[in-house]
């Protein structure tokens, strides 16, 4: 790949070339997703939507202030943060068990 006796613009044009050809055969290009296509969708409420924050919000507090009541709380939200996760997760897959019934007439 040694270029003799060529001006700046043959070697930047070289070098340019040599680098997208590397690009192009050693860099993987990546799928492009719809926009408004999620993985892993899950249902969230306004009231698990006010949880969570709720949650990150104490969470916040007691790092600050190590208070066990404020811990106690969180625990508290956490734990049901978690049970309604649970929940919706549980409900939207019998829903859509539910569609594939009766699309199949089972």
């Amino acid at each position: 790949m040694v270029v003799t006796n060529a001006t700046v613009d043959e070697m930047w044009d070289k070098f340019k070339t040599v680098m997208l050809d590397g690009m192009n055969i050693f860099i993987p290009r990546g799928t492009q997703h719809p926009k408004g296509t999620k993985k892993n969708y899950q249902p969230f409420t306004a009231e698990l939507k006010q949880l969570i924050n709720q949650k990150h919000r104490l969470w916040k507090r007691w790092i600050t202030s190590r208070d066990e009541t404020v811990f106690d709380k969180y625990k508290n939200i956490r734990n049901k943060v978690k049970s309604l996760t649970v929940k919706y997760a549980q409900e939207e897959q019998q829903k859509i068990s539910m569609e594939c019934e009766n699309i199949h007439g089972m």
